[in-house]
């Protein structure tokens, strides 16, 4: 009985030779799966790259909309104390204070 599962086992249909054909297939593909594998870490290494560089450059959008902001300030500050004196000149001319005004 032995001898029968052993020579049945080779038979068509049974799937040892589709397990055989599968293993030769493996083992026989000819490095495509490790450069397929060097393909995926290059595409990986390409992507952080250009996160990287995404990021730096939202951080540099925003440090120059920060110094614009301070520039803006800063001139606006310097431009108070003219207009100020105008308002205070204007006020005077028509004999009111510049408190009254607001």
């Amino acid at each position: 009985m032995a001898s029968a599962g052993v020579s049945t086992a080779f038979m068509p249909g049974t799937g040892i030779w589709t397990l055989g054909a599968s293993i030769a297939q493996t083992l026989f593909d000819g490095g495509k799966l490790e450069h397929t594998k060097l393909a995926a870490v290059a595409a990986y290494d390409k992507a952080a790259a250009q996160y990287r560089s995404t990021v730096l450059l939202a951080f540099q959008d925003v440090a120059n909309a920060l110094r614009a902001l301070q520039a803006d300030a800063s001139a606006l500050l310097g431009a108070e104390d003219p207009l100020r004196l105008a308002l205070d000149m204007s006020c005077a001319k028509n004999g009111t204070e510049w408190s009254e005004r607001m």
